[in-house]
């Protein structure tokens, strides 16, 4: 299994060290300024034999608290465009594209596609495994 969030979850806290990441946004009794991820689609996109692409669309929203003005979520705003697109997960490569963020409603709203390239393990099928065949070959 491929854990998509957690990746996005470590660069944002690299990002913004002090501010609190959730993933559940139903949670009462939140505090502001904090982020919510949520992992908007996801699709399996088989590449060639055993090789699939996984494309996501992740959207992060940053809910801003009363004393951040316009210049600081401008400022969140593009260390969120430009340091989201380091995104690292281990032992695949991983490409962010088609970064974009919006304000609604005063809060800061990123959307962006997390595309990781896999390789699917296929287990050995006893029933299929080549006969080896020993003796001389003709003319030799």
């Amino acid at each position: 299994m491929v854990a998509i969030l957690q990746p996005v979850i470590n660069r944002l806290k690299e990002l913004f060290p002090d501010i609190k990441i959730e993933i559940d946004r139903q949670k009462q009794g939140v505090v502001a300024p904090c982020f919510f991820i949520n992992l908007i689609r996801t699709e399996l996109i088989r590449q060639f034999d055993n090789r699939f692409f996984l494309n996501n669309t992740v959207n992060i929203n940053y809910l801003r608290c009363d004393e951040d003005d316009l210049f600081s979520l401008e400022e969140i705003r593009f260390k969120l465009l430009i340091g989201m697109e380091e995104v690292k997960l281990k032992n695949s490569g991983v490409t962010c594209e088609n970064l974009q963020t919006k304000i609604v409603d005063g809060d800061l709203v990123m959307t962006f596609d997390l595309n990781v390239w896999m390789e699917k393990v296929k287990i050995p099928d006893p029933l299929m495994k080549r006969l080896k065949q020993e003796g001389l070959i003709k003319n030799e």
